[in-house]
């Protein structure tokens, strides 16, 4: 009998996932002492001064006027998490399946209610804040650098607007900062416990995202900086465990081509191939030009610090792996034939935290120069508490060079297609029935049923209006898509017909493209 692998993953890949989680949970509370070790020289102001970072950027996050997705992606996401809930089989293996297991853990311990969807993303954005003050306080050694790369990231403007987005780059951001964090602590530290935590992060941010795998060249690189300190018996174990879990991750990439290339795709001519070199000039140029034609993505004299961080690298070791980082992606997104025909702005949330460390190094590299002018022309020494001064009085021009520059402080609501709906559910009574169309999307393998009691848990919902008899009050949903583009609706609107044949229909309120019938006899 041939050993089927996909049914064995189809049937176990839940708890495979949960294994790995559980794990790095363990790991890490194990730890977290030798961890917090390498923090302990951080002095309480500049404590303070990050608290106040990260309570700004955590309410911009939470304030935004971002909507939740609804092109479908992020339902299949929660549809694979309904699955895993229910103890059903993963039924495909379109895209990675790590951010389903975290919405399953949340609709575990919390419910199965949108609201649990759109916290996941706000909650690891905001604390991915933390990682990046972290992270450059571990590469530098420096707490100046540490606070201006957090407010920098803190105050980016894309992972502020994609906040309540449901996109699952946002917490794979969130997985894959961390795993750079503790890597480095590792090597740092040559713990056997804390290399086996850096690999398990790593395979379980693979499971969020294929394309975290430009991180595995990192840790190389790595190993190759630091091939005189770490001991080589301290990596085996761990290694051989890291293997053993990235059978499962290898699915992902056996099916690559038929999954993620463009075989299917309508620009299958002009790109036949996943990746090609003949696509890395175009592609580079099509990611750069997205930002320098939005220069309220980054604001322009951030990348004058970024560019003077870089006259360091030879100087300063450390400098390389954000420098990595950056290259890393612009070389995969370069050879990828899909990076020319999608917005790349998705795709950068990746990026930012490496940018942020960069920008934040070249700004202390900056005053730094800056301090040793003043010292030379005047020939006074700077006392240190102007010099402490001065780094607050740089956290607050970078507060204001958001501000004047970006329009991450527009809290301005947009229109939501989620929200308008949720909004439209407080008219259905508890006795009630809302009819919506069972009309599948060509862009969501979801159920527009799942989708609804995930919005309206509370409200008794059909597809039929024979499964509507017997209740009090009768109103049908309609969404217009011409006006909504995709949804996680298809185009047919088979009961809307059959309702105007056959009933009265009475509006009871329309919001953008969304509109609530009271249906009469």
């Amino acid at each position: 009998m041939v050993f089927d692998f996909q049914s064995f993953l189809s049937s176990n890949l839940f708890y495979i996932l949960l294994v790995n989680f559980v794990l790095i949970c363990i790991l890490l509370i194990l730890n977290i002492r030798d961890i917090a070790s390498l923090f302990k020289k951080i002095k309480i102001h500049v404590w303070i001064a990050f608290i106040l970072i990260f309570v700004f950027g955590s309410y911009l996050r939470f304030a935004s006027p971002g909507c939740g997705a609804h092109d479908g992606l992020c339902w299949d996401y929660v549809k694979t998490s309904v699955n895993m809930l229910e103890g059903q089989p993963v039924e495909d293996f379109w895209h990675p399946k790590g951010y389903s297991l975290l919405m399953t853990i949340g609709f575990f311990f919390f419910d199965s209610a949108y609201n649990t969807i759109l916290y996941l993303n706000l909650v690891f954005s905001s604390l991915t804040i933390f990682i990046v003050f972290l992270l450059a306080y571990i590469l530098f050694k420096r707490e100046d650098v540490a606070l201006f790369s957090s407010l920098i990231y803190s105050l980016f403007p894309m992972p502020i607007l994609y906040a309540k987005s449901n996109v699952s780059e946002l917490t794979s951001v969130f997985f894959i900062t961390l795993t750079v964090l503790v890597y480095l602590i590792s090597l740092r530290l040559e713990k056997r416990s804390l290399y086996l935590l850096s690999f398990l992060l790593l395979v379980f941010s693979l499971h969020m995202r294929t394309d975290n795998s430009i991180f595995v060249p990192l840790f190389i690189i790595g190993f190759i900086l630091n091939r005189n300190k770490f001991q080589i018996k301290k990596l085996m174990i761990p290694l051989v465990i890291f293997l053993v879990f990235m059978i499962p991750v290898s699915y992902y990439y056996i099916i690559g081509d038929d999954t993620y290339g463009p075989s299917r795709d309508p620009h299958y001519e002009e790109r036949p191939t996943t990746f090609s070199l003949g696509y890395l000039i175009p592609n580079i140029q099509h990611h750069l030009s997205a930002n320098l034609a939005e220069p309220g993505v980054y604001p322009t004299i951030l990348y004058v610090f970024l560019l003077f961080s870089l006259l360091f690298v030879l100087k300063e070791r450390n400098i390389i792996f954000p420098v990595s980082w950056i290259i890393l992606f612009f070389l995969f997104y370069g050879l990828y034939w899909a990076t020319l025909y999608t917005s790349p702005q998705l795709y950068q949330l990746t990026l930012q935290p490496a940018l942020a460390i960069l920008m934040g190094y070249g700004i202390f590299k900056a005053k730094n120069l800056g301090e040793r002018v003043i010292e030379n022309m005047s020939s006074l020494k700077i006392p240190y508490v102007v010099k402490s001064a001065g780094v607050f009085v740089i956290l607050l021009l970078i507060l204001f060079l958001f501000h004047s520059s970006t329009n991450v402080f527009a809290l301005e609501k947009q229109d939501c297609l989620i929200e308008h709906i949720i909004y439209f559910g407080g008219y259905v009574g508890d006795d009630d029935c809302l009819l919506i169309e069972n009309s599948h999307s060509n862009y969501c393998m979801c159920s527009p049923i799942m989708v609804m009691k995930i919005l309206l848990p509370d409200k008794y919902i059909n597809m039929s209006l024979p499964g509507c008899e017997n209740r009090d009050g009768v109103y049908y949903l309609y969404i217009n898509h011409k006006m909504c583009d995709t949804t996680f609706f298809g185009y047919e609107r088979l009961i809307f017909g059959q309702l105007e044949k056959e009933h009265t229909l009475e509006i009871v309120e329309e919001r953008g493209c969304v509109s609530l019938y009271k249906i009469g006899g």
